[in-house]
């Protein structure tokens, strides 16, 4: 549908440009048999309905082109923040293991100290 209106449009133009145009009774779909010469249309009346059409075509794709990005930018957002969120993750898992393992090695050298002073006393009491 959207490449029979580019040819409507190509042909409004050159139909414009030529000095054998004229008028269709809707000039939204252009059929050369039932669009016999009824009335000459004049030269800028056309071109700016051809003009107008295609403007309004050049809207709507820049309003879907804004639609896209808008998207994209969404999608952008959403994946930075799942990037922020893993990396917080990780970070705090990191932070955990080591104090977890700073705790396990003071937890060791208390036993290691308490031994040797029960291994000390036992040897100077046996002496």
């Amino acid at each position: 549908m959207y490449e029979k209106e580019i040819n409507d449009m190509q042909l409004y133009k050159v139909l414009a440009d030529s000095e054998k145009y004229t008028c269709a009774a809707d000039m939204s779909a252009l059929d050369l048999e039932a669009s016999a010469p009824r009335e000459k249309c004049n030269k800028e009346g056309l071109l700016e309905h051809v003009n107008t059409h295609m403007h309004d075509k050049c809207y709507s794709n820049i309003l879907l082109l804004l639609l896209l990005l808008l998207l994209l930018l969404l999608l952008l957002v959403v994946v930075v923040v799942v990037v922020v969120v893993v990396v917080v993750v990780v970070v705090v898992v990191v932070v955990v293991v080591v104090v977890v393992a700073v705790l396990v090695v003071v937890v060791v050298a208390e036993v290691v100290v308490i031994v040797v002073v029960v291994v000390v006393v036992v040897i100077v009491v046996l002496e």
